[in-house]
Order: C-alpha cells, then structure tokens, then sequence
C-alpha cells in the first residue's frame, strides 16, 4: 500500500518553538479557534472524517511568516493568531488538512516532543 492511501487528513498547528511550552499550548488553541471561526465548512468536514491533529512547532516568527506565504500562494486555508499580550506577535498558525499542507509542513518537527 503506496503512502497517499495511508494518509489520513490532519489539521496542523503550527506554534513558535522560541515560546515556552505553556504558551505554545495556548498559542496554538487560539489558532485553531480562529480557524474554526474564518473555515468553519472545513472544520466540520475535518472533525466529521479525521479528527487528527499535527501539532508542530517553527523556529520563530520569520519562519511562521514565511509559512503564511507560501500557504497563501498554494491557496491553502489557514489562519494565524497574533498574541496581544506579546506585542500582537504572530504566534501561531493553523493549516488545512490537506496533501499540499503536509508537503509544506513535512520538515517541521512535532511540538512539545519530550527526550525520554
């Protein structure tokens, strides 16, 4: 069995690895919640079929800016959350779950992963 008939659709949330666990917990709760707001009909097809998560984490604020772009040049539904109490610092950033997603997020490694 090839790897695109293993793939399950995942929503990815993407948080900054430069923030404390705590935060990119948080930060990436509020992400999602201004997807569900702004790709409602995308969510609740996500929810309804999948219901997995990537939560994933990007060096810092440049690096989820680039991110953005390149999304928004794919046509990839997203939608970002800027933290009022860090300055209104892009923070976090949630991806549909699509094939293009995962290509663009591939090398990002996991959030919050722990060395045992």
């Amino acid at each position: 069995m090839d790897i695109e008939n293993q793939w399950q659709p995942k929503l990815y949330v993407v948080t900054r690895s430069d923030l404390t666990p705590g935060a990119r917990a948080c930060q990436g709760m509020h992400a999602m919640r201004e997807f569900m707001e702004k790709h409602p009909e995308i969510e609740r097809a996500w929810y309804k079929t999948s219901n997995y998560i990537a939560f994933l984490e990007a060096p810092d604020e440049v690096y989820l800016s680039q991110l953005i772009l390149c999304a928004s040049s794919q046509n990839i539904a997203h939608a970002c959350f800027c933290e009022p109490d860090f300055n209104d610092e892009l923070t976090a950033v949630v991806f549909e779950p699509t094939l293009q997603s995962r290509d663009l997020l591939k090398e990002l490694p996991s959030a919050l992963k722990v060395a045992l």
